[in-house]
């Protein structure tokens, strides 16, 4: 079910106390996002490696201190499972 906000789903109930976050940080900086949008189309496994790259060596200051910032909580999260899955 899509709720009024472009780019969230609605989940229903939750359990945690977390807002339901975005699907890409900054909406549209996913690499699989980007790749699948640029034109044209990727040709070969050399092209998609250069876009990869580009794309990588593009992305916003925020997006890795994002990524650094949740490691602690994903790093306790693995602890906590003893190895198995998580939410991450």
């Amino acid at each position: 079910m899509r709720s009024g906000v472009t780019g969230y789903v609605s989940k229903g109930a939750r359990t945690d106390s977390e807002p339901l976050s975005p699907p890409y940080p900054e909406g549209k900086t996913h690499l699989g996002w980007q790749l699948r949008v640029q034109r044209p189309p990727i040709r070969n496994i050399s092209d998609l490696r250069d876009r990869c790259l580009n794309i990588w060596y593009n992305l916003s200051p925020v997006i890795y201190q994002g990524l650094v910032a949740s490691m602690p909580r994903r790093v306790e999260a693995v602890l906590l499972a003893k190895g198995g899955p998580t939410r991450y």
